[in-house]
């Protein structure tokens, strides 16, 4: 393997060298006389805006090791899983957004309901004191017809005895 640029800042190339030459062998020993490809994918995905968050840039970085070269055919495999995930956050985010839609109308309607049964509280209210209103008139219209009865029974009663 060839060596790589210096991975850190306290070693020299050629440790380097030496490190990427025993992890090629310890790689070797474990793969088989196969060969390793190391491919590292940067891909930049533009989000949707959501919520109050804007637009936003986010960096996805992928490393990828295929064994075998009938393997290299595969390196689009992850970035077709990429774009997938992207979809499918981009469908979570809509799925998101239904559902805050739905809970604000849901919110809306027990509100609605609140504001019903209130309603429906004042008018149990005034049906009650109209109730209360109609005992009280039909005992004074009973209580005026037994004072008229009473009234005519003592004309009659005086217009017999007179």
């Amino acid at each position: 393997m060839r060596p790589m640029k210096c991975l850190h800042q306290d070693l020299a190339l050629e440790e380097v060298a030496v490190a990427c030459d025993q992890g090629s062998q310890i790689v070797t020993r474990l793969a088989g006389s196969r060969c390793i490809w190391a491919v590292q994918v940067e891909k930049k995905k533009r989000l949707r805006k959501v919520g109050s968050q804007g637009r936003q840039k986010r960096r996805l970085r992928l490393d990828v090791v295929c064994i075998n070269k009938g393997l290299l055919e595969r390196e689009e495999g992850p970035e077709k899983d990429l774009l997938s995930l992207s979809s499918k956050e981009d469908e979570l985010g809509d799925w998101r957004q239904e559902m805050e839609v739905r809970e604000s109308m849901i919110e809306g309607w027990i509100a609605s309901d609140n504001q019903k049964s209130i309603g429906i509280d004042k008018l149990k209210c005034e049906l009650l004191e109209q109730n209360k209103r109609v005992r009280h008139l039909s005992e004074e219209v009973v209580h005026g017809r037994r004072e008229r009865n009473r009234a005519l029974e003592q004309a009659e009663v005086d217009r017999h005895v007179a």
